[in-house]
Order: C-alpha cells, then structure tokens, then sequence
C-alpha cells in the first residue's frame, strides 16, 4: 500500500488483513490501512475457496484489484 499511494503527505500505517467466515468455504477479507489523521480505509473481498473465486466488493477493492493482475 505505502508502493501504491506514493502521493500520501500524511504516511500511510498498514493495519494488516483479517478473514471471517461467512458460509461454508466462503469468507469476508478485509484489507486496512490508515492515512495518518484520517479514518481508516477497509478493502474488501469475498473469497470462494470451493469455486477458486475472489470478488471485489467495493470500488476501491475491485481497482486494487485490476491493479494487482498487472503486477
């Protein structure tokens, strides 16, 4: 994320990721971080472990997705 958003003045602090269940193979996945001074940022993802797919939930995950397929 610090790679990512090079422009932040602020600093940016990485929250880290977390995971919760919500159905049989299926989770929520949260990445956080912080623009010091601001309210954190969630991105979040559901992953399907049985059918091997990730779906963006937000705009922001959904670019940070495309972005990731470049990489």
């Amino acid at each position: 994320m610090r790679q990512w958003k090079p422009q932040s003045n602020r600093g940016i602090g990485v929250l880290g990721w977390r995971a919760k269940k919500t159905g049989q193979g299926v989770y929520r996945v949260v990445y956080a971080y912080q623009e010091i001074g601001l309210d954190p940022v969630e991105v979040p993802w559901r992953v399907e472990l049985a059918k091997g797919r990730i779906i963006p939930l937000t705009p922001l995950s959904v670019r940070i997705q495309k972005m990731s397929l470049l990489l």
